[in-house]
């Protein structure tokens, strides 16, 4: 999809600026930075200096700064309180046990409306698709390749013939249990039961030269 590779163009990117950054920008931004404190220079206006140059040795004795005093003085202390702090406690639980609670209610992949421009005709397909057509996000099952169809068919397919605990029968089982899964039974469908409806037809060849003058049999017959 588009907006999942935008996305994930977008977010390594991102995160290849950020290394960068932190290496050869951020850390020399952080050297400079200490080096206007130890010069008793102003933040804004680093080219004033309020009087002479200190040393480490003399930060501990240096007056602290205005934001680390209001954290240290009345952010803090306020925030331990009991009548603070209490509340604080529970507003965060009772977030966290909602957001546990409305974890099913997410919907799973990503809407496909995000990937087409407002005024896309794609756009009001997808809107008529979700109203009408409303199914949820599609599942495969997938056999490994070295599966032999030859002689055990009988074991994925569900028409005629086919075992009663093939693949093909499992999930269509499943389909018909909606309060245990989320497979929808009129889409559930098997490839290996089109392939031998198909190859059952006995009014056309499946061979391009044709025998006895039938024609092909087109996929969709």
């Amino acid at each position: 999809m588009p907006a999942v590779r935008v996305f994930a163009l977008n977010a390594g990117l991102a995160l290849l600026i950020a290394f960068v950054l932190q290496m050869v920008v951020f850390v020399p931004l952080f050297v400079l930075d200490t080096r206007r404190q130890l010069d008793n220079r102003f933040e804004l206006f680093c080219c004033f200096q309020l009087s002479k140059r200190r040393d480490l040795e003399e930060e501990e004795t240096v007056g602290k700064g205005a934001l680390y005093k209001f954290f240290e003085h009345i952010y803090a202390p306020l925030l331990m309180k009991d009548y603070i702090r209490v509340p604080v406690v529970i507003l965060f639980m009772g977030w966290l046990c909602t957001s546990i609670a409305v974890i099913n209610k997410l919907d799973v992949g990503l809407d496909q409306d995000i990937s087409m421009p407002s005024d896309s005709y794609v756009l009001r397909y997808f809107e008529a698709q979700t109203k009408s057509l409303g199914v949820g996000p599609p599942v495969y099952f997938v056999v490994k390749s070295d599966y032999d169809y030859a002689n055990r068919q009988q074991l994925i397919c569900t028409s005629a013939g086919c075992s009663s605990n093939s693949l093909g029968a499992i999930l269509s089982d499943a389909s018909k249990h909606s309060n245990e899964t989320y497979i929808a039974g009129s889409v559930a469908n098997n490839w290996v039961d089109d392939y031998m409806g198909w190859a059952s037809i006995s009014s056309c060849c499946r061979e391009i030269d044709g025998k006895e003058g039938n024609p092909f049999c087109p996929s969709d017959y």
